[in-house]
């Protein structure tokens, strides 16, 4: 049982964005006139492939994100939201925490 973790998703992403972008470069010579090698007639004939695979990653990739951004951590008042704890750090750092001021001796 293989699962990806989502920093593999976003490096895959990544990956296939990129092999995107060079098939539609691909494209562009092809279009141009120019001749294609045998590697690269191959790879614009997976380009259907390769957005398939990039399209369902991000879709995979956008759930996920909404998953944890409706994650529910219950407390022992009942549920609370995730950023509930993430607002008490915020407010407990904004506390004073001594003396920043000092005067200067004059003279």
């Amino acid at each position: 049982d293989v699962t990806m973790t989502s920093e593999d998703g976003e490096k895959r992403t990544k990956r296939l964005a990129k092999t995107l972008a060079g098939i539609e470069k691909l494209e562009e010579k092809r279009q141009q006139g120019q001749v294609l090698s045998r590697e690269e007639a191959d790879k614009v004939r997976r380009k259907g492939d390769v957005e398939r695979e990039l399209r369902e990653l991000r879709e995979s990739h956008a759930s996920a994100t909404t998953r944890e951004a409706t994650l529910v951590t219950v407390t022992e008042d009942g549920p609370a939201s995730a950023t509930s704890g993430k607002k008490e750090a915020a407010a407990a750092k904004t506390e004073p925490r001594g003396r920043k001021w000092r005067n200067k001796p004059s003279g």
